[in-house]
C-alpha cells in the first residue's frame, strides 16, 4: 500500500484474510484485520477529498476495532501469549488514536490512553 498500489494491496491481505479464516487460524485473522486497517489508514493519508477520506477512515477504523476484538479471543483461548496479546492492543489503540486524531479528538484521546 505504500508503494502506492492500494488496490493490489488491499485485495492480496483480503486473500490472506479469507485463507486464515477457512484455516480457523485465529492469530492470523486478527494479524490480517490489523494489515488491512493500516492499508486503508496508509490510502486515507494520502487522500484529499472529505468524501473518500470519511470512507477510508470507517473502513480501517472497522478492521481496527475487529483485530482489537480478536486479541479478546485470542486471550480468553490461550492461542498467544500474554506479551504478544499486550503488544498487539498496544500498536492497535495507537493506531486508532491517529486514526481519529483530528476529527475525534476525545476519542483519539481515549485509545491513546489506554
Amino acid at each position: 500500500a505504500e508503494l502506492g498500489e492500494f488496490s493490489a494491496a488491499v485485495s492480496h491481505q483480503e486473500q490472506y484474510l479469507k485463507i486464515s479464516e477457512e484455516m480457523s487460524d485465529l492469530l492470523e485473522q486478527q494479524r490480517a484485520h490489523a494489515t488491512l486497517g493500516r492499508t486503508y489508514y496508509t490510502r486515507l493519508m494520502a487522500e484529499r477529498e472529505e468524501r473518500v477520506v470519511a470512507e477510508l477512515r470507517k473502513k480501517s477504523g472497522q478492521y481496527y476495532i475487529s483485530a482489537l476484538k480478536l486479541t479478546d479471543t485470542l486471550r480468553s483461548k490461550r492461542l498467544s501469549t500474554e506479551k504478544e496479546i499486550m503488544e498487539m492492543k498496544a500498536r492497535l489503540h495507537l493506531n486508532i488514536g491517529l486514526l481519529y486524531d483530528k476529527v475525534n479528538p476525545d476519542m483519539s484521546v481515549k485509545y491513546l490512553k489506554k
